[in-house]
């Protein structure tokens, strides 16, 4: 099967068109893509009401764009079609925010909001949303889940992951590593990082001081090559030169 995609200028055009029309231009797909687009609107409508507007906003976001990256991964990892080639792809992304579902990018960004239609590479929402789930896959959809919906994750966490990772794409055990280990750090463990360096958002300074230690350090050590391998790197390397012998890991 050929996947669609759209170059930037058919991207451009195509999203001249749709705030022209102030989002509201009819949607017609047919195929696989008409499968895609009603897992999708049908899905984040359900997410959507059960995370609503009451409550912790960034906390239900979070939840709202994990558990639909999470559908959408387990949908094209099933997908023959589908591989990490076409992942890497922002025309196919492009496709999908710009024909498919432009109607439900437009409910979670509003319709104009270029960046997470088409513009910035690593701000199309969709593509986010995938390589979020793969980079912190933990061999199966309920063990994924389970690390994902943990409290010690945010909407900042899946900017720092997604938009620090290396442009040679070589290091996904250790990006999961990551956070493993992060997911089953302690509050206080964080909360007393935090503190230390002065910081209220406790949980995106250090994960994103994790992000920017690991993308120094693998400049000049190979993780694979480090003793006990990613997870060696990550608990004994990272994680100790961050938090000292005093962080519960």
């Amino acid at each position: 099967m050929l996947v669609k995609r759209l170059s930037r200028s058919e991207a451009r055009e195509a999203m001249n068109i749709w705030i022209d029309s102030n989002g509201k231009l009819p949607i017609e797909v047919d195929g696989i893509y008409k499968d895609l687009r009603e897992l999708i609107v049908n899905e984040y409508d359900k997410l959507a009401e059960t995370y609503g507007r009451d409550g912790n906003q960034s906390y239900d976001k979070y939840r709202l764009d994990t558990q639909l990256g999470m559908l959408l991964y387990s949908y094209l990892k099933k997908a023959t079609w589908f591989s990490e080639r076409t992942a890497e792809d922002d025309g196919f992304w492009m496709y999908l925010s710009l024909k498919v579902v432009p109607d439900v990018v437009a409910k979670r960004w509003n319709f104009d909001n270029e960046d997470h239609y088409w513009k910035k590479s690593v701000r199309i929402w969709l593509k986010v949303l995938w390589w979020y789930v793969h980079l912190s896959w933990q061999g199966n959809d309920s063990k994924t889940a389970e690390l994902l919906l943990s409290n010690n994750f945010n909407t900042d966490t899946i900017l720092n992951l997604v938009e620090r990772v290396g442009r040679d794409g070589i290091y996904v055990d250790v990006y999961r590593k990551i956070m493993y280990y992060y997911g089953h750090l302690d509050v206080k463990t964080i909360s007393n990082y935090g503190s230390k360096n002065g910081d209220t958002d406790k949980k995106r300074t250090l994960f994103r001081s994790l992000m920017i230690l690991h993308n120094a350090t693998c400049v000049v050590i190979e993780p694979g090559l480090y003793p006990g391998g990613a997870d060696g790197y990550v608990k004994n390397k990272l994680l100790k030169e961050l938090l000292g012998q005093g962080g519960n890991i």
